[in-house]
């Protein structure tokens, strides 16, 4: 998806979620900033996803079960493995290394920093609500991190791939590397909230599942793109619109 496209698909969720663009711009910079005298690993990025299969996990209710058989069938081994922010901490209790972790640090940072220091490579997401994790956290992480952002520019580390949750901006991510199939494990976007995603009180979760609309939008919106095939392996939650609902013997056959 082209960052015209995309802008306009921001434009649309900052009215709905009530968003300054200022402070998304602004948080880009800081993490631009946090990143300067860092190695920017874009091309490894690419290499790790260029042309692949990719495993997109997301938080929801159906990860652990999508996990269990996805290890035993070991299917990890034949595709790259995309975590969403609080996946990372499943996908580390079932023995898995994630290649790729999208997160806005909203997830626990413990699992996340470990999964960095064992070779997952962070894309590390700046909005305008977690400037003040970007400058605790950042620093703290050794391994290999790359920005992102959702302005729809491109500063000097940090990057527009598009997306607004953690989850969906995977599925963007994978698309715009040039991953041609791409299966969303715990990607449930129901009512029900996983046990990995952040904890929240009532009083938020109207927003929270205001979030989880959006992400299935957006990810409706990558499978109406050219070159690209999503497939829906999540147990529970929402049906998506072009993205076929499969089984654990369809995965295999599509990507044997």
């Amino acid at each position: 998806m082209n960052l015209s496209k995309w802008r306009s698909l921001y434009f649309e969720i900052a009215s709905k979620m009530g968003l300054s663009e200022f402070k998304d711009r602004y948080a880009a910079l800081i993490l631009s900033k946090l990143l300067d005298n860092r190695r920017c690993e874009l091309n490894l990025l690419k290499f790790k996803l260029l042309k692949k299969t990719a495993i997109v996990y997301g938080a929801g209710p159906s990860l652990e079960d999508n996990l269990a058989e996805i290890t035993k069938h070991r299917l990890y081994e034949k595709c790259v493995n995309i975590s969403a922010d609080g996946a990372t901490e499943a996908l580390l209790n079932f023995g898995l290394i994630p290649d790729v972790v999208t997160t806005d640090l909203d997830g626990n940072f413990e699992a996340l920093n470990r999964a960095n220091k064992q070779g997952s490579l962070l894309v590390v997401h700046a909005h305008g609500d977690n400037i003040d994790k970007l400058k605790i956290y950042v620093p703290l992480l050794k391994g290999i991190v790359i920005g992102s952002n959702q302005v729809g520019e491109n500063f000097p580390h940090v990057y527009c791939f598009g997306g607004f949750t953690d989850g969906d901006r995977g599925v963007f991510l994978a698309k715009s590397m040039g991953v041609s199939v791409i299966i969303l494990a715990g990607m449930d976007f129901g009512a029900e909230i996983g046990k990995y995603s952040k904890k929240i009180g009532e009083d938020l979760k109207e927003r929270k599942l205001l979030k989880l609309e959006i992400g299935k939008w957006l990810v409706e919106e990558v499978a109406k793109e050219e070159n690209v095939l999503l497939f829906n392996l999540s147990f529970k939650g929402e049906d998506i619109r072009g993205v076929k609902r499969v089984n654990i013997s369809d995965v295999k056959r599509c990507i044997s």
